[in-house]
């Protein structure tokens, strides 16, 4: 776990480098998690939040563009016929 950490800039190392597709985890965070996928075990949904609330978050962390976003999500939950769950 502490591989994985490190690489995902989550804990900075003592000595050596990281590289992930040249970008160094601790200076260009976003720029790598934006290239790996990761799940961590705790779930870490806010429950607080709703489905809208949680996306336009993750999407203002990850500098993502809201209508692009906005867009695949009505595709999505057409597609599915899933636009009752998302309110």
């Amino acid at each position: 776990m502490t591989t994985l950490k490190s690489i995902l800039g989550l804990l900075e190392i003592d000595s050596g480098n990281i590289s992930v597709a040249g970008y160094d985890p601790i200076k260009s965070p976003i720029q790598v998690k934006e290239l790996i996928g990761y799940l961590p075990e705790e779930s870490s949904l806010y429950e607080s939040m709703t489905v809208k609330e949680l996306l336009d978050f993750i999407t203002s962390i990850r500098n993502l563009n809201p209508e692009s976003t906005y867009k695949t999500l009505d595709h999505l939950l057409t597609v599915l016929n899933a636009r009752k769950y998302y309110t």
